[in-house]
């Protein structure tokens, strides 16, 4: 075995949106950092995201603009000038499938949600589309219900992942599990060892963030250098083509201050449109078996689009579990998990929108390096980590 040691300020461990994210932010002000991650990029959490740069609005049907909302209500800004190529990390190569989203309901609104959208809370950032302005597939007089436009773009998280990482292919590096052993020693991570083929990659670091979704459970039990509990809500999301299917980026509200379906789409491989199907039905899915789920989201289906016959419909699911910090009532988090443990910082965004906030949060924590960084040379020899496929065609 042939032993290259390399010594650097930052090892981030998780290629996902906050990894990347943060790496790009990094490279960016000069800071010698590198990404190790275990399968491929936004093979996680990050790849089955719907893409939804959220701004808080579907957190407040309730008439409150509540922590939630109120903490998330600047991102899309951020990202619209990182789209743009001029943010603070460079996403101008990335693609973004809507510039907005939508706010339906199948029939008339009841009067505390007239109330909320007519509120001054919302006032820029949602807006009555007219009957004449109806996009498909609303265009059309059996349409009875009422549709809002919100000012929140869906991106294509894997051109996302792309634009952050080609910058700096050199130090996204592979790291699988079965290859990978973490040193530690006096309750401090001492190096990281990766094996590939006939060489050793001995890797130390100044700061290790640990941002591998859920993954990092298993990380904090095995290095006990740090306390930090998760929590997973799972969910069982769907995606579904059918004839005459045309893009839909919207949020169906029937009853109740969460939408029944969230929908997005997406191009597969074929150059089809396939919806991705999340919202309520995919929480309840993930505690149904599939074929009562399937049944579930062709009812929400048919009850937010009664005039569609979604015929010669293909039909898949799969789970996935949003790791998140643990909430006594195991509720979603208001905001994104970053906490410091002396040369560890443990990182869970909690939404795809939080990447802006997460990096800033563990920036703040890094310490600056005590020697020069070293053997940067060795990297050229270690196999990169590749973006993964998109998950609507590894379903």
């Amino acid at each position: 075995m042939h032993i290259k040691s390399i010594k650097v300020n930052t090892v981030i461990l998780g290629g996902g949106i906050a990894g990347l994210w943060l790496l790009h932010r990094l490279r960016k002000q000069g800071v010698d950092a590198v990404l190790l991650e275990s399968d491929a990029l936004g093979a996680g959490q990050t790849g089955a995201s719907q893409g939804i740069i959220h701004g808080g609005v579907k957190y407040a049907l309730n008439g409150v603009l509540n922590r939630a909302s109120q903490s998330i209500a600047d991102m899309p800004g951020i990202w619209q000038d990182c789209l743009l190529g001029y943010g603070e990390v460079d996403l101008s190569e990335a693609k973004t499938w809507s510039d907005s989203q939508y706010l339906w309901s199948p029939k008339r609104l009841g009067s505390r949600l007239k109330i909320f959208f007519a509120s001054q809370l919302l006032r820029g950032r949602c807006d009555a589309v007219p009957r004449e302005k109806m996009p498909a597939p609303f265009d059309t007089p059996a349409f009875k219900g009422q549709l809002y436009r919100l000012n929140e773009s869906v991106v294509d998280v894997y051109s996302v992942l792309e634009a952050l990482a080609k910058p700096f292919q050199e130090v996204v590096l592979s790291a699988p599990r079965s290859h990978t052993s973490i040193k530690v020693s006096q309750h401090k991570i001492q190096s990281i060892d990766v094996v590939h083929g006939e060489k050793v990659f001995h890797l130390q670091a100044d700061n290790y963030v640990l941002a591998t979704g859920e993954q990092n459970e298993a990380l904090i039990l095995h290095t006990r250098v740090v306390h930090s509990p998760m929590q997973r809500r799972p969910l069982r999301m769907a995606l579904i083509t059918f004839d005459g299917i045309t893009p839909v980026y919207a949020h169906c509200f029937a009853k109740g201050n969460k939408p029944a379906i969230t929908i997005t789409s997406h191009k597969n491989e074929n150059d089809e449109w396939v919806w991705y199907i999340g919202g309520e039905v995919a929480e309840k899915g993930a505690k149904q078996p599939p074929e009562k789920h399937r049944a579930c989201v062709l009812k929400a289906l048919k009850k937010g689009f009664p005039w569609l016959g979604f015929e010669h419909l293909r039909f898949d699911s799969f789970m996935v579990d949003r790791a998140e910090a643990w909430q006594p009532d195991g509720s979603r988090p208001d905001l994104p998990y970053v906490k410091n443990f002396g040369d560890v910082t443990v990182v869970w965004p909690t939404k795809l929108a939080f990447a802006p906030m997460v990096a800033n949060e563990v920036m703040q924590h890094l310490k600056p390096s005590e020697h020069p960084a070293s053997g940067l040379d060795h990297l050229t020899d270690w196999p990169k980590a590749q973006v993964a496929k998109a998950i609507w065609e590894r379903v």
